[in-house]
């Protein structure tokens, strides 16, 4: 089966084609046939991904970016069932691969995926909002985690940053701003069908297929990417100075101890808000949004593990 490279060479800070190639010199040294497509443009992967998965039997892709371009590649995906996922770690979080407990040095990567002996079975997580589906990989959430993802896709600090190589403290400074800048809201989460539950000052709620988001934050510890189920951590009425605190334990999940912190599962999750507020697809901009509902794709993804 022919290997299909879709790479983000503007990933790793602009170094994403450097990384390709040196992945590429082990290819050219193995056997196996492969191709290679760039991505020029926002959206450019998930059409790379339809094109080249729209024709009947097996293909297997391979994703080399950040956890943005994977999203781009799982939307792309036709036939979920029919496809075989490998990845290429090279973004400045890597949620994704933390996840999923895959290697994230380019080499090592390269190497299991050339051996393509294990296949991860992993859900696809999705979510509409008025009429709009998006699939997700690893997360999808609505509010303060959500307005720090659109700021910093329009960061001139981050742009800065990246350049003397410290893209990730753009994230940890605009997180910051946003405690204190970022407008609450009630918030109604209906789980399963049940009887909802009711916010008075949501800041946010983050739906997860994976433990991870936002740089290796263990948003949910207990989510699994392969039990069916969605995990969700929902955080209200916390001061924001206590916020300060709570936020940086969360990488290593303590925060869920914390009066105001909420971490439940279910299959189908709708959320409801009593005024637009930001919503991102796997640290994607995805809008602002009153309502959403995620659920888990019916077939899951072959994932080279």
């Amino acid at each position: 089966m022919k290997l299909q490279f879709i790479v983000n060479p503007a990933s790793k800070t602009g170094r994403g084609i450097e990384i390709w190639q040196e992945v590429e010199k082990v290819l050219k040294g193995s056997e196996i046939e492969y191709e290679v497509h760039f991505t020029k443009r926002i959206g450019h992967g998930t059409e790379l991904a339809r094109q080249l998965t729209e024709s009947e039997g097996e293909h297997m892709i391979v994703a080399l970016g950040g956890d943005g371009t994977v999203n781009e590649v799982v939307n792309g995906i036709v036939r979920i069932k029919d496809t075989i996922l490998g990845y290429i770690p090279t973004g400045s979080g890597n949620d994704l691969a933390g996840g999923l407990g895959l290697p994230t040095d380019p080499m090592t990567s390269i190497e299991h995926i050339l051996e393509n002996k294990a296949h991860l079975q992993m859900n696809v997580g999705v979510v509409e909002v008025e009429g709009e589906r998006r699939r997700f990989a690893v997360s999808s959430g609505m509010g303060w985690d959500a307005a720090i993802c659109h700021e910093v896709a329009v960061s001139k600090l981050k742009k800065f940053l990246n350049k003397i190589k410290l893209g990730k403290l753009s994230y940890v400074a605009i997180a910051v701003k946003q405690i204190f800048a970022f407008k609450t809201a009630p918030m109604e989460v209906q789980i399963d069908g049940k009887e909802p539950m009711k916010f008075g000052s949501n800041f946010f709620s983050a739906v997860m297929n994976s433990p991870y988001e936002g740089g290796r934050v263990m948003m949910c510890p207990a989510a699994s990417w392969s039990d069916d189920l969605l995990d969700i951590c929902i955080v209200d009425n916390v001061p924001k100075l206590k916020l300060l605190l709570v936020i940086p334990l969360a990488y290593k999940g303590l925060h869920k101890y914390f009066k105001g912190v909420y971490i439940k599962r279910g299959e189908k999750m709708t959320l409801r808000s009593a005024k637009p507020l930001p919503m991102h697809v796997d640290g994607e901009n995805f809008g602002y949004h009153t309502e959403a509902t995620m659920y888990l794709e019916k077939d899951k993804l072959r994932v080279i593990g």
